[in-house]
């Protein structure tokens, strides 16, 4: 009997152990989230169609895991919060704070520059939101430290800013609108100038001429470092001299001077190569400094032009985000039928990791009930808008130098119906899926095909053998009744 006990023991003592050491770690969070308003769904996966494993209210709270999740239903990365609350895991739409303000998330880290309340106090809040609870009034001139931000830009009182999630240094953590304090370039009564050492420093510089003074010895002697390869810079684009990242900060005769340090390439289709460099110092009487990075700098600056959702949506785009919002330009197209919906041409430029532009990003957003998606990721040399089964609503055909697109909308975003690549002229593909098969023989082993709409239909022809294809429910359907 006492060897059973001693047995027993031994068993629950290895079952504890194993269910210490063998469990899987929880996974940390990225960043934090409030609910502001009741009925946010928790979705089972990132998907609109997925189970709401539960309705969250207003106060709660939650961790973000991960942002920008893989959709299933597009096949590509979409706007979803991975997040965890009261231990249960599930998914947020990030339009849930884009669109419909009904949650404002935080994440850690994203933010460091120094920042300052300025001449006027500030009230440090309990939730990032203007209805949060008052935890302290911040005097004039405290210096703050930023221990995170939201992903998001917000307005208040005509201004355009992040939420900053911060520490006090009497150890309180609370949330300050940063578009009420003031950064580096603030000078509180007590700050030094005359200082000549070099510190390390980050930032962005803006310079107010297309080709701005460069400095070898900061307000002695003009000129770029010879360790870099040396460009021709009055050759250059402005767009390509138009933002450097700042990596070191000096004084000379009571003026700043800013270290810059920027990689020139030139860009192809699949890879890009470097072609120079540029190392130098620039004055802060020659341009504007910026703590921040380019996007946050240019949103403030540029973004009350345009509809501040739809900034926060570009910006979030995951392989091409929007950074310089005074490069955006936003294009609303015509529309054949009423049916149709509103549809967008959005350009901005793209930038490398060192502000060097690497290209101009073209897509199509559809607007409806005043939220924007993303209709098609990317557009060609020529587009057009057909319907090609007489329903009132567009389809669109987009045109480039080897291909032609179908594309077929279904309510938010363009599915791709039609392939066609021009060099192989019978390369036909249906439903993104399906080849379109031609019987050679002897009379046709150089058959050409060709496309054409007529009476509702798309119709392929192949020297003299035709199939009809008809729009059903955003697929070809052939005439036979099969796909």
């Amino acid at each position: 009997m006492r060897i059973l006990k001693h047995l027993l023991k031994s068993i629950v003592f290895v079952s504890i152990l194993g269910n210490i050491y063998c469990s899987e770690p929880k996974q940390l969070a990225i960043g934090e989230g409030f609910v502001l308003k009741d009925g946010v769904c928790l979705h089972e996966t990132p998907s609109a169609k997925s189970k709401c494993l539960d309705s969250l209210s207003n106060g709660n709270r939650f961790e973000i895991l991960n942002k920008g999740k893989f959709d299933k239903e597009k096949g590509e990365y979409s706007l979803w919060f991975e997040v965890r609350i009261d231990g249960k895991e599930g998914y947020i739409n990030q339009n849930e704070e884009i669109f419909k303000s009904d949650i404002i998330t935080i994440i850690h880290d994203s933010f460091s520059p120094l920042r300052y309340t300025g001449k006027q106090k500030l009230n440090l809040v309990s939730v990032p939101s203007i209805k949060g609870d008052v935890i302290e009034v911040l005097p004039e001139n405290t210096e703050i430290d930023i221990i995170g931000g939201s992903l998001f830009k917000y307005e208040i009182e005509g201004k355009i800013a992040s939420w900053g999630k911060i520490k006090t240094r009497s150890g309180k953590i609370g949330y300050v609108f940063l578009g009420f304090t003031v950064g580096s370039n603030y000078k509180p009564y007590d700050f030094d100038e005359n200082r000549d050492e070099v510190e390390s420093y980050s930032g962005l510089y803006i310079p107010n001429a297309a080709h701005p003074v460069f400095w070898i010895d900061p307000g002695v002697e003009k000129g770029t470092d010879e360790k870099c390869e040396k460009l021709n810079l009055k050759g250059e684009s402005s767009d390509r001299l138009k933002y450097f990242k700042v990596t070191s900060l000096t004084t000379h005769m009571n003026i700043r001077y800013f270290q810059i340090e920027k990689d020139f390439y030139t860009y192809y289709w699949d890879h890009r190569e470097k072609r120079g460099c540029i190392s130098a110092w620039v004055s802060e009487k020659d341009g504007i400094y910026s703590e921040y990075d380019l996007f946050s700098w240019s949103s403030a600056k540029y973004g009350s032009k345009y509809d501040l959702r739809l900034i926060n949506l570009l910006s979030s785009e995951f392989m091409t985000p929007l950074q310089d919002v005074s490069s955006l330009k936003i294009t609303e197209l015509p529309r054949k039928n009423t049916k149709s919906p509103n549809l967008f041409k959005v350009t901005y430029n793209i930038y490398d990791e060192g502000y060097d532009k690497e290209k101009v990003h073209s897509a199509l957003y559809s607007k409806k009930n005043g939220i924007f998606s993303l209709a098609l990721p990317w557009m060609g040399a020529r587009q057009e808008l057909v319907d090609i089964n007489n329903d009132g609503i567009d389809e669109w055909v987009v045109t480039n130098a080897n291909y032609v697109l179908y594309y077929a909308f279904d309510g938010s975003i363009f599915n791709k119906v039609l392939e066609w690549n021009k060099e192989n002229a019978c390369d036909i593909t249906i439903n993104e899926r399906d080849q379109v098969a031609i019987e050679e023989d002897e009379e046709n082993k150089n058959i050409k095909c060709n496309i054409y709409l007529s009476q509702n239909n798309l119709n392929i022809k192949a020297g003299k053998e035709k199939i009809a294809y008809k729009l059903i429910d955003g697929k070809l359907i052939s005439g036979s009744g099969s796909e």
